[in-house]
């Protein structure tokens, strides 16, 4: 039990029989243009297009929608039938889509094809609570253009305020220095 295993004549532990190596499965890229979609889907096979994704991947498909649809059993129509009693619920379309249909820059025709991305200075982000919170920033800045002349107007409390702030801060700091 202790000593050495011995493996029987011509098992091959990396490749045990029956299995085909990952690095032979290959995504079919002869697909027949008859089969690919006029009009390239974003949904890739699950909307009609054999080019698109998961037989390929292009810019346009939109990956995180496909597989979460295709794990929900949007794919299983597009199989061999096996179960006949199994159909897909098309209510699940809405409720795992992200509303993202297309890309809000137009891809390049020449590489690397990909967006040239957002800039940061010229392009805005809409808030959709900005009209909760504009006030609140108003009514802030007003409050804080007051505050320096209160503390011209009256010394002595500003300075005790800061005094009662600052000392417990001191002895908190140095107390650690003599605790370590």
């Amino acid at each position: 039990a202790n000593g050495p295993m011995t493996l029987p004549a011509g098992f091959n532990v990396n490749q045990p029989a029956g299995v085909q190596p990952a690095e032979m499965i290959r995504i079919n890229t002869a697909i027949k243009g008859d089969l690919c979609a006029p009009v390239p889907s974003r949904l890739g096979v699950l909307g009609g297009d054999a080019c698109g994704f998961p037989n390929g991947r292009r810019l346009m498909d939109d990956v995180v929608e496909i597989e979460l649809l295709t794990v929900a059993g949007a794919a299983y129509p597009v199989l061999d039938g096996r179960d006949a009693d199994f159909s897909f619920n098309s209510a699940f379309i809405d409720v795992l889509t992200d509303g993202v249909d297309h890309n809000d820059i137009a891809f390049r025709h020449t590489f690397p094809y990909v967006a040239q991305a957002q800039s940061g200075q010229t392009h805005i982000h809409q808030n959709p609570f900005a009209t909760l919170y504009l006030p609140m920033i108003q009514q802030m800045s007003l409050s804080l253009q007051v505050v320096p002349n209160r503390v011209q107007d009256h010394p002595i409390q500003s300075a005790a305020a800061v005094t009662f702030v600052l000392l417990p801060a001191l002895a908190w700091v140095t107390r650690r220095r003599f605790m370590s």
